[in-house]
């Protein structure tokens, strides 16, 4: 999560022969301790969203709890499994320009002999927080910020890319 102001919260529906009663959302850290005291929900609801009087803590690991009580007095609860709030940017490894295999070289190169080949090596990023879900590239000519893709383009967790284009000079 990386919004510090709120919380939005989803689940199923709760079910229960007599009819449900109430329904209630509270916030807890671990330890169970109450951030936010409960607040009542429509027992229809399956979604909730919360803005916060103060800004959740960075790397706190917070819990959405849902109690639902039946007509007939019984309570259950459904916990969430957890957020944490992490709002800082990954640490960027090191990008290679490698050589098609025309050159058979895997250290990083400033010139390629190929006008159709882009390849490309990075190390892992890391995020101390948060692990890395996907990477994304782009490439420009000049360092510019004019990408020559309409869009970066997603390539999952894989460290090299090998693109294949008609390259002008």
């Amino acid at each position: 999560q990386v919004s510090l102001t709120g919380i939005k919260t989803k689940w199923s529906v709760f079910y229960s022969v007599s009819g449900l009663a109430f329904c209630g959302w509270t916030l807890k850290t671990t330890g169970d301790t109450v951030v936010v005291p409960e607040k009542p929900l429509l027992v229809t609801d399956t979604t909730y969203a919360h803005s916060l009087s103060s800004d959740l803590v960075l790397y706190q690991t917070y819990y959405s709890c849902i109690q639902c009580t039946s007509r007939a007095g019984l309570s259950s609860t459904a916990t969430s499994d957890g957020i944490t709030p992490d709002n800082t940017n990954p640490l960027a490894g090191t990008v290679y320009d490698l050589c098609p295999d025309s050159c058979g070289s895997t250290t990083d190169i400033t010139y390629s002999p190929d006008n159709t080949k882009l390849w490309f090596r990075w190390d892992e990023y890391s995020d101390p927080q948060s692990d890395i879900e996907f990477y994304e590239w782009n490439y420009d000519q000049d360092c510019s910020g004019n990408y020559l893709l309409n869009a970066f383009q997603r390539v999952g967790v894989v460290y090299e890319v090998r693109e294949t284009r008609s390259l002008s000079h």
